[in-house]
């Protein structure tokens, strides 16, 4: 799929090759652990964007930056419940980051990761 999701000693890193680039317009998406409030599985419905950069396909995939209620998010996925959600503190670059790890990776194993590291 051209990403890579890591969990680093200071963050959870979600990197972008080819294609991915540039439907995204994003290398790399760090989300430090200090910024992070919660870790989740699944993500529920959101509400409507005011402004979006990236992918938007109705009942499919969700690729890209939203600004949603003043607040930005980065998503990347095509099954909302297998979502990784990371909700962070004010202040962060983004809101919510909501990223759906390849098929061969567990989701609640790779979010169980992350939460050790907070």
């Amino acid at each position: 799929m051209g990403r890579e999701i890591r969990v680093d000693e200071d963050a959870v890193r979600i990197r972008y090759r080819g294609l991915s680039t540039l439907i995204t317009l994003l290398r790399e998406v760090n989300v430090p652990y200090a910024e992070i409030q919660s870790v989740e599985v699944g993500l529920g419905p959101l509400p409507r964007a005011s402004f979006r950069i990236g992918e938007s396909v109705p009942g499919g995939t969700v690729r890209g930056r939203f600004r949603v209620g003043g607040r930005w998010y980065f998503l990347d996925l095509h099954h909302r419940e297998r979502a990784i959600v990371i909700t962070t503190l004010p202040g962060a670059r983004f809101a919510l980051v909501a990223v759906e790890p390849e098929a061969d990776i567990d989701p609640a194993e790779l979010a169980a990761s992350i939460r050790e590291r907070l």
